[in-house]
Parts: structure tokens; sequence; C-alpha cells
């Protein structure tokens, strides 16, 4: 079952997350720093809320492919076209290998946002296998906190940053492209991913405080001014971690207090939960339809170019809303993009409706 004020604070994240790859990211860099310390953690939180350790491990395996790897896969066939066209694939076997990689450095093209996904593959498959070791050993594993905590230190201590600057390393060609799957960063995102499924029952809570709201919010914005933390965790730089994981921690909580006070107004909950339903939709499509708005404001309309994105911003977000509505009435595209399980409920209401209306007019003809 959805959650309202989860959905809605979903939106936000990936609001954000549209944002920093368009107008933010472009124009606003002390934002997009502080902005950086804060979305792929609550993503990454969020998707810990519905973390199942009690399914098979094999089963997991499947489904999470099923409703993660195929999206992305159905993506890099898709945007196969442009690639080639842009100069990007010229060399097919690369694109190939590329994609398969499953790993955000490599990604090419307009992919590279759905890296996160591919990390939540990983981050499935492996808290399950660790779920169930612990369970069959015969040592008490750590206390949960204690156990996101290491895991925290040991991602930390991975990133390229903690012995040769991150930047450098992904940007000057240094050779840095991390691992398939984004699995170096396993332990730092499984930090936050472990957080939020430990946090699960309390963030379920609807109840709702604008004293909790702006105090979290000035603790985010006060740990910011004062240590001034980064992460970015595409490119595995990070600086003053305790400060960006209390910084993360805040504005979660923060987005949360908010979203619970945003689901008693009717009409905003309304505009915003259809966003936070079709996220999957936004993080596939935005690069792609973000680009080429931005574009072709540019080369229509006069303006400042921060104006345009702006614009392309506010005009993706509900155009892949529509995106998300349109697969969902169409098996083939619902197919491409979500669960089967999605599909065969769909063709099942289908059946339904079509059995329904043959019973109505045997009846009316009767």
């Amino acid at each position: 079952m959805r959650t309202s004020h989860i959905d809605i604070t979903r939106a936000v994240a990936i609001t954000l997350v549209v944002l920093g790859h368009g107008p933010i990211g472009q124009f606003h860099p002390v934002l997009q720093e502080a902005l950086g310390n804060l979305r792929m953690p609550f993503l990454l939180m969020l998707a810990g809320m519905h973390f199942r350790p009690e399914a098979p491990w094999w089963t997991t395996v499947r489904q999470k492919a099923d409703a993660l790897l195929k999206p992305y896969l159905s993506m890099a066939l898709l945007l196969a076209g442009h690639a080639w066209w842009s100069g990007l694939a010229t060399d097919p076997w690369r694109y190939v290998t590329d994609v398969l990689s499953f790993n955000g450095l490599q990604m090419p093209g307009w992919l590279f946002p759905m890296w996160f996904i591919t990390l939540l593959w990983a981050l499935h498959v492996a808290a399950n296998a660790w779920w169930r070791l612990s369970a069959m050993a015969t040592w008490r594993p750590a206390g949960h906190w204690a156990f996101a905590a290491m895991l925290g230190v040991v991602g930390f201590l991975w990133l390229p940053s903690a012995g040769l600057d991150a930047s450098r390393c992904v940007h000057a060609g240094l050779g840095y492209v991390g691992a398939p799957f984004n699995l170096d960063l396993l332990p730092l995102a499984g930090m936050w991913f472990c957080l939020g499924h430990f946090l699960a029952s309390d963030w379920s809570r609807p109840d709702a405080s604008w004293r909790q709201a702006w105090l979290w919010s000035l603790l985010c914005v006060a740990i910011f001014l004062a240590w001034r933390p980064h992460l970015d965790l595409l490119d595995r730089d990070a600086r003053a971690p305790l400060a960006s994981v209390a910084m993360a921690m805040a504005g979660a909580q923060a987005l949360l207090a908010w979203g619970r006070l945003a689901q008693r107004e009717a009409r905003l909950a309304a505009w915003l939960r259809p966003l936070g339903q079709h996220s999957l939709y936004i993080l596939l499509f935005h690069a792609p339809i973000q680009s080429l708005l931005s574009h072709f404001l540019a080369a229509t309309l006069p303006g400042p170019l921060e104006a345009h994105a702006w614009v392309s911003s506010a005009i993706v977000l509900p155009l892949c809303v529509e995106l998300g509505m349109l697969a969902k009435r169409r098996v083939w595209l619902l197919a491409a993009f979500e669960p089967m399980s999605r599909v065969q409920a769909l063709r099942q209401r289908r059946l339904d409706t079509a059995r329904d209306l043959a019973t109505a007019r045997a009846a009316q003809i009767g």
C-alpha cells in the first residue's frame, strides 16, 4: 500500500534531481553542492524502506532485475539511435559493453541518471544475501546502528577522495571508472539503504508538526553553513563525511515533515503525489527531454539561458508523468518499463472489464 506523504517526499526528491541536472546544477553551484548531500541519500533511504529481507534470494534477484534493470535496458535500446546519430556509439560494441557495465561512469549519453537504479538492484541483492548469511551465523551480528556506521566508514574510506582527489580521477583521465553495477559504492550506499530499512516504521507514521519541519530544516542549513560538506556519489567525491551524513539525516527528517504537512493540503498533495508515483519515468526520461527542450528554447526564444533551463524543467516533470500514465494504459509499454506482475494485473483488469461488458450486453439482449 502506498503512503501519501512518502509519495509527496519522493516527488520533492526527484524534482530536486531534475533541477540538479538543469538550472540549479548549471547556474547555482553552492545550492547544488548543498542539495548533493540530500538527494541521493534520501532516495536510497526511501528505497531501503521497501526492502523485504524475508523474500528468497533468487526471487529478489529476479524481481528486482524485472523492476530496475529492465527499464534501464529498455532506455538503452530506445536511446541507441540517438547515441549513434550524435557520435556516442560509433563503435557499437563499445556502446553495448558500456551499457552492460551497469556502471554510472561508463553509461553513454543520456543514460547517466540511471546509475541509481542499477545500484539499487545490487543493494537489494547484497542486502538480501547479508540478511540470510547473518541469520545462519552462530555469532550475533552488530546492532543495526553499529552495522550502518561500519558501512559508512568503509564506504567513505573506499572513495577515491580518501587518498586521491575524486574529481581528478573521474574527469582528468586517470583511469578511475568505478566497478560494474557501481559496486564500489555498495558500502556507502548500503549505509543509507539500511538506515531507511531500520527507520521504515517511524517514517511511515503520518503525524506532522510545523515545529519539527522548521527545526530539522534549520539544522540542515546550519550544518551546511558551518562545515560545507560535499557529496557526489556518481563522481565518487566526498568532503567532511560526518557533516554530510548528519546533513543527510536532518534533511531526510525535514523532507518527511514537510511531506506530512503537505498531504493536509488537498490541492498541493494532488499536484505532488503523481510526481512521486511516476518517479521512475521522471528518472528515465528527464535527461533527454530536458536537454532537447533547453536547446529548442535557446534557439527559438530570447532570454537568458537560466530562464530556458527553468522552463524546460517545469515542462519535463508533468510531461514525464504523462508518459508514465500512457505506459500504464498500454500493455507493451508497461512491459518495457515496469514489473511483469503489473503487466499481468493490467491484462486481468482488461479481461474482467471485457467480461463484465459482455455479461451486461447479454443481459440487455436477453
